[in-house]
Parts: structure tokens; sequence; C-alpha cells
């Protein structure tokens, strides 16, 4: 099992694909993150209410609420947390995308990665 240290990043991952949202917290867990996981919006905003987070991945298609509008909540609660928006789609959605950094779900695990790093920072990242 890895060790996590108590002051690693806290990352918020939304996908109501279970093997998307467990391949990503093992990825995220195997840099050191600290890995939070929710399958739907309302069950992400009550953590984003309530939990300190770094940053947010959300995946744009959720059966609940739309990806576009927990995002646009996340950033009107707190606008300083960085938010990745992952999707099947080829580009960005225009209706309003609020997300820092959007990234196709195709896109390598490197750059994954390495997108999610850029967004932590150097202060933030283990």
């Amino acid at each position: 099992m890895l060790s996590v240290a108590p002051n690693s990043p806290v990352i918020l991952c939304i996908d109501d694909g279970e093997l998307s949202l467990n391949g990503r917290r093992e990825a995220l867990g195997r840099q050191g993150y600290r890995v939070l996981s929710a399958h739907n919006g309302v069950a992400a905003l009550q953590m984003f209410g309530a939990i300190h987070i770094d940053l947010v991945i959300s995946d744009n298609r959720l059966p609940d609420l739309a990806g576009i509008d927990i995002l646009k909540e996340m950033k009107r609660l707190q606008p300083r947390v960085p938010i990745i928006m992952l999707s099947g789609l080829p580009a960005a959605p225009r209706n309003g995308n609020v997300a820092d950094l959007f990234i196709n779900k195709s896109a390598s695990s490197e750059a994954f990665l390495a997108a999610v790093a850029l967004l932590l920072g150097p202060t933030n990242s283990h």
C-alpha cells in the first residue's frame, strides 16, 4: 500500500463510471495525492462544501447534474480551486465551460498527470 503524506494535495474526482474513477484514483494515488471520489454531482457538491479540496477533476456528463452546472457552482463557492473537465468530446463544451483545463478522456496517463501537476503548481504538488 502506498503511503500518502498528510499534507499531500487533495483531489476530488467526479465520475459515474466506476472503471474510469478507479483508474484515475489509482494513478493519482501512485503520485502521492489524496483522492476523494464522487459518483454524482450532489455528492460532489456536498464534499466540496465540507472538505478542503485542492483540485477538482470532473466528467462532463453525470447522471444527476450537468458537469458544467456543478463546476459553475464550485467556482462560485471557491473560485481559486482549479478544475479539470474530462470528456469524451474532442473539444471543451461551448456553453459556459468554467473549467481551468479541458482534457479528452483518451489523453495519455502522462498527459493527464502532467495537467494535474500543472494546475496544482509547485507549491501544492508533492
